[in-house]
């Protein structure tokens, strides 16, 4: 899809449907938390979450000491999400496709955090755009964190087809310069109940 499709489309869903309805709603951030913890973090990381939706772990981030960018392709989702937290405590927001090149290329970012958004490119030029946008943001001696379908995960989600990954498939999109170094798999139960099998990870730029 095109940014204009792509963005309706998300705008859309936010639009029409309760942010506790979504199939990647969540409560329980246990797992990302666990694994951001084991990284070796400023003391005020500038962390980007690079689809946020009307998430909450910014809320636990924020309580963390981190600088917030949060960016999404839904501006609806933006706005739901900014009734839900102090805005002014975020650093920054955007609502970037992130499947384009983004304007934030100043290699300043210490976390990049992903769940359930790179598995929805399915186009290998948008994905390879995705990997190049990391690259071209996080700092040597940043971090990555990539939460996404597993091969053993549902083939679609929110009506679109997606892309499951191995972390050997995420090892090869971010490139040599980046090591994997922990991965943990996860079932999720979203909330009508249905189990979604997760591929959780951690990535430290060299």
């Amino acid at each position: 899809m095109r940014k204009i499709k792509r963005s309706s489309y998300w705008n859309n869903i936010y639009s029409h449907t309760h942010s506790e309805s979504l199939g990647w709603y969540e409560t329980d951030f246990s797992i990302s938390i666990e694994l951001i913890n084991q990284m070796d973090l400023p003391d005020k990381p500038v962390t980007f979450i690079c689809g946020c939706g009307t998430s909450l772990l910014p809320k636990v981030l924020i309580s963390m000491n981190h600088s917030l960018i949060i960016n999404d392709i839904s501006t609806v989702a933006l706005e739901k999400l900014k009734l839900l937290i102090d805005s002014n405590l975020v650093y920054l927001w955007l609502d970037q496709d992130i499947a384009k090149p983004l304007e934030l290329n100043d290699k300043s970012i210490d976390l990049w955090v992903d769940r359930a958004v790179l598995h929805f490119l399915t186009d290998q030029y948008q994905i390879n755009q995705y990997f190049l946008n990391i690259k071209n943001c996080v700092r040597s001696g940043g971090w990555v964190h990539l939460a996404e379908f597993s091969k053993k995960g549902a083939a679609k989600c929110a009506g679109l087809d997606v892309r499951r990954y191995s972390e050997e498939e995420l090892s090869i999109g971010l490139g040599n310069d980046f090591n994997l170094i922990t991965s943990k798999n996860y079932t999720y139960t979203n909330p009508d109940g249905a189990q979604r099998p997760y591929l959780y990870t951690s990535f430290k730029r060299r």
